[in-house]
């Protein structure tokens, strides 16, 4: 027969509360997840409430986003994108699909001339193990996406990740690490394919065989 413990009284709880060997008090726990709460109170109830709603016209919506402190400098910001994020920046010509979001305190920067698909996920926050297998406060990585990077739909950008210009991310993939500029990516996590622009090779010949397609005779390569 299992034998039930007994609940804790108040005094136990006190002492429990004083004998605790966390790095951070409970008073400043506490403190610091009602700042948290107000913080996530004016980004969902300004940003995505009444920012992300399609009766917003996407010049309002920008405006919104900037007196929030966000520094988003294009008006191609679709509906219901998600942005519990204070350090989201955007470049000019960049286009966010709908549904987008941005999650944590990491930077998330996005350059110019951009086409990022819908619901496109960028997650900065990350957890350690202690000693006792216990997970650690959330810490945030910083996310840098290039010049003229596309993200097909649903592309998940994990913590830290770093997406050179001009690369391209197939629809569902997860990016991690670095992805070279100018690369083709796809896959969970997100592999090399191809290059996004061939090279003056392979131009040449992709070329030479299509002026050839009415002749019989073959060519050297």
């Amino acid at each position: 027969m299992t034998r039930q413990r007994a609940p804790l009284d108040l005094r136990e709880i006190l002492q429990h509360l004083t004998r605790s060997e966390r790095t951070e008090s409970y008073a400043s726990l506490l403190w610091r997840s009602l700042k948290e709460d107000a913080g996530l109170l004016v980004s969902q109830g300004i940003r995505n409430s009444i920012a992300g709603s399609l009766l917003v016209p996407r010049v309002v919506r920008w405006l919104i986003y900037r007196m929030t402190g966000l520094e988003i400098d294009t008006f191609k910001v679709r509906e219901e994108c998600r942005i519990n994020n204070n350090h989201v920046a955007v470049g000019a010509g960049t286009s966010l699909n709908r549904a987008c979001y941005f999650e944590g305190s990491g930077a998330v920067r996005i350059g110019r001339d951009a086409s990022i698909g819908p619901e496109c996920a960028f997650i900065t926050s990350v957890h350690d193990w202690d000693a006792d297998g216990v997970l650690s406060h959330p810490r945030y990585l910083p996310i840098t996406i290039g010049d003229r990077v596309w993200l097909g739909a649903r592309v998940l950008v994990l913590p830290g990740a770093v997406v050179g210009a001009d690369a391209v991310v197939a629809a569902g993939a997860v990016v991690r690490g670095s992805l070279r500029a100018g690369g083709v990516y796809a896959g969970v996590p997100a592999r090399w394919i191809s290059d996004r622009v061939p090279d003056a090779a392979n131009i040449n010949r992709v070329a030479g065989a299509r002026a050839g397609e009415g002749d019989t005779h073959e060519t050297e390569a």
